[in-house]
């Protein structure tokens, strides 16, 4: 054959290999080429729902290293959302604060129940049957299999892949149901603490802002897919965590868009007013105590802290405005 006869073809051959590479960098920056696989479209479905709050365990359990935490009881009376005293000489910061400290000293006694209790616990108990046995034996199995051997400290790398694999599973909860307020929270937290402060000195400022950039649009996203379910209390409740949590997030920036923060704190009042809506509405007519004991408390105590934080949002917010025309210095924490 001929060599000169396979130019052309040669030719054609690369100028269609160039064609396709250029296409795909392009699509690629555009962001054609990202796909978010819905298998089975489990994901907002009601099987995707009862997977979301099944996915808590295994985030808790590998983030714990195989222990679990017990929450105790719950008292079933007292569940239905209500207004929160506020002392009326203080502002709506300075009470945001007091709930919370109040909340911490009810977290540190429980916590120091559970440790009393557990040390007043038999080391070798005695099982009443082979089912207590087995079950206890699985638990010890899965324990041992996430607890580290090694008596070292975490490694900055060990830390990172640890992190890694617990934020996988708090994002597939998210997507599977992300009016789920627990869910929402537990991601956004992860996400906008900057738990995993890994990359050292040099790259942690970059790491912890890119963190909260992604915690603020996952909190924009939540809050568009909330709204879209107005008649539900826990998405109205999870649309007004995630309005306050872009408010809180948009103030920290050095030129906050006040017209974007007000849009954002306007939809938390309104979401939180729908929340009270629907539950009054609920307990009228009985279905809320269709709720299992357990959603009902996240909702109540919910209910509670965002009351007071979309009141602290509004005093936050006229502060800040007053700051750009000059006229406070910084706000200092009581």
């Amino acid at each position: 054959m001929n060599p000169a006869s396979r130019i052309v073809p040669t030719g054609l051959l690369v100028a269609g290999l160039a064609g396709t590479l250029g296409l795909g960098f392009h699509l690629r920056k555009e962001g054609a080429l990202d796909v978010e696989p819905n298998l089975l479209w489990l994901k907002r479905s009601p099987y995707g729902r009862t997977i979301a709050y099944a996915m808590r365990g295994p985030a808790d359990l590998y983030w714990h290293r195989g222990g679990t935490e017990d929450h105790g009881e719950i008292d079933e009376e007292n569940l239905v959302p209500s207004g929160v005293a506020a002392d009326p000489d203080l502002n709506p910061m300075e009470n945001l604060f007091a709930h919370a400290t109040e909340l911490k000293r009810e977290f540190d006694e429980h916590e120091a129940e559970e440790e009393a209790e557990e040390a007043q616990q038999p080391v070798d108990p005695s099982y009443e049957g082979p089912r207590d046995f087995v079950l206890t034996k699985l638990r010890n199995l899965k324990k041992a299999y996430y607890s580290r051997t090694n008596d070292t400290g975490d490694t900055a790398l060990a830390f990172s892949y640890m992190k890694g694999e617990a934020q996988k599973r708090l994002r597939l909860s998210h997507e599977m149901d992300p009016t789920n307020l627990i869910c929402y929270g537990s991601y956004f937290l992860f996400l906008s603490e900057s738990i995993a402060r890994v990359q050292g000195d040099e790259a942690e400022d970059e790491a912890i802002q890119e963190g909260r950039d992604e915690a603020l649009e996952l909190a924009r996203s939540t809050v568009s897919v909330c709204l879209e379910h107005d008649d539900e209390p826990l998405a109205m409740i999870t649309a007004t965590s995630a309005a306050h949590d872009t408010v809180t997030l948009l103030l920290e920036r050095k030129h906050a868009d006040l017209a974007e923060v007000e849009r954002y704190h306007q939809t938390s009042l309104r979401c939180l007013g729908r929340f009270e809506e629907r539950v009054e509405e609920m307990v009228a007519s009985g279905m809320w105590e269709r709720f299992s004991p357990y959603r009902r408390q996240e909702m109540t105590e919910a209910h509670k802290l965002l009351a007071l934080a979309v009141k602290a949002d509004r005093f936050m917010i006229d502060r800040r405005r007053a700051e750009l025309a000059g006229g406070l210095g910084p706000l200092r924490r009581p």
